[in-house]
């Protein structure tokens, strides 16, 4: 689910699904129910986790100052699919090779992202250097998870397994 509007009271809707169900007369109707993995956590979280929103000509300023910070994960909202822009690439590898966990999804409101382009900074390249894709959650969603996750102590494959769910 997400907050569409400011004041709306119809504003939680979910976007790439549809409606998960309704309530008719105090009874739950589901119409469908999403199979995903189960995870168990502790009321726990590390922050801080950093939430980068990327954009077209976009200078590795940014995450060069990051770099240099004690951060201890790295969420980027890329564009599409999952890419950034090629300038980018060498900070965010820098990042991932501190062992910072770098979640990747999309700035685009519904859809996942996808290791479908190849380039220099495409969803392909980004998963080769050792970023995690994280498939249709928004970049505010996937921060908290993140956050969670390393606060009950996740491993790398553990946030992988976690973040790309089938």
């Amino acid at each position: 689910m997400t907050k569409t509007h400011t004041l709306n009271l119809n504003t939680f809707k979910s976007l790439s699904f549809g409606p998960l169900g309704i309530i008719d007369d105090d009874e739950v109707i589901y119409y469908r129910l999403r199979n995903r993995h189960s995870f168990s956590f502790n009321n726990d979280y590390i922050d801080p986790v950093v939430l980068l929103k990327t954009y077209a000509g976009m200078e590795s300023l940014l995450l060069d100052h990051l770099r240099d910070l004690p951060i201890k994960g790295l969420i980027i909202e890329a564009l599409g699919r999952g890419n950034v822009p090629p300038q980018i690439v060498p900070s965010i590898e820098k990042i991932i090779e501190r062992n910072i966990p770098v979640i990747v999804v999309s700035r685009v409101s519904s859809g996942r992202v996808f290791d479908t382009y190849g380039y220099y900074g495409g969803g392909k390249d980004l998963i080769q250097k050792g970023a995690i894709f994280g498939t249709d959650l928004s970049g505010i969603k996937a921060r908290l998870l993140l956050m969670v996750s390393l606060g009950n102590h996740k491993t790398m494959d553990e946030l992988r397994d976690l973040f790309t769910y089938q």
